[in-house]
């Protein structure tokens, strides 16, 4: 059985109207259980891609380890998007009158 260690949740990354939500994760098992995961990873519903993938194995064990960032993304509330884009549109009348 592998084991799976969530880290730490990385600061939100705004991409337009996305929202990128990065998180460190580590994970120690079988090769086959480490390439099992990253597998199943693909075929949930959600969006979640792995980054910065650093893997090694463990001589004493003979377990992978693999270090990587997992990402999920969402979009951004409606408001805020309105809000943001009122102030745009206010700076650039601002700018239209000088």
């Amino acid at each position: 059985i592998y084991t799976l260690s969530l880290h730490d949740a990385l600061p939100i990354l705004v991409i337009g109207a996305i929202q990128r939500l990065p998180y460190k994760l580590a994970i120690s098992g079988q090769y086959d259980q480490v390439a099992k995961f990253a597998r199943d990873i693909g075929g949930l519903s959600r969006i979640i891609t792995l980054s910065q993938l650093d893997m090694a194995k463990d001589d004493k064990t003979g377990q992978i380890n693999l270090n990587a960032i997992a990402n999920t993304y969402k979009a951004r509330p409606a408001e805020e998007l309105a809000a943001e884009q009122a102030k745009a549109a206010s700076a650039a009348d601002k700018g239209d009158q000088k």
